[in-house]
């Protein structure tokens, strides 16, 4: 039986096979919906008029009107990654992963809304910790940074990188 409201469930077993093309910075278009957005918009859709009698070709006109009047920019996409956050590992992966569970299962009531906030106050708090360590141990290598070159190195390490774009 063909039904919208018929979940199907599947599971994929296996391993990521292109890990290097996930962490690349690409350029999307995205609409822009501020104030000048709006206006620029209705601008565009002052002056429609359509005199197709079918539906499907006025459907199709109505779409491509709405697609071109609606203004956009390019945005620069970076996906994020666990290495770029160096106080993230594998366990922080794991708790994480708990979290997102845990709030699934409040959503099918299968866990109380204040077990819910307890867990969730838990783990905020073990990462404020993780992040406070990870500050205190960089601190403690600032510290021992000596020469001239050392901190440079240190300073490069750190400071963003420009693009080819800017």
């Amino acid at each position: 039986m063909e039904s919208d409201h018929m979940p199907l469930e599947f599971k994929i077993y296996g391993t990521r096979a292109d890990k290097e093309e996930e962490y690349v910075e690409r350029w999307e278009e995205r609409r822009v919906w501020d104030e000048d957005g709006i206006k620029t918009y209705h601008q565009r859709c002052e002056k429609w008029q359509d005199e197709n009698e079918e539906v499907n070709k006025k459907w199709e006109n109505i779409k491509n009107k709405v697609k071109e009047a609606i203004p956009t920019k390019k945005v620069k996409i970076r996906t994020w990654k666990i290495g770029e956050r160096e106080w993230h590992d594998s366990e922080w992966k794991k708790r994480k992963r708990d979290a997102r569970k845990l709030v699934r299962d409040w959503r099918k009531n299968k866990c109380s809304r204040e077990d819910l906030i307890k867990k969730k106050k838990e783990y905020r708090r073990w990462q404020e910790e993780r992040k406070k360590e990870y500050e205190d141990e960089k601190m403690r290598e600032i510290e021992c940074v000596k020469t001239e070159q050392e901190v440079w190195k240190f300073i490069n390490k750190y400071r963003k990188k420009k693009g080819k774009n800017r």
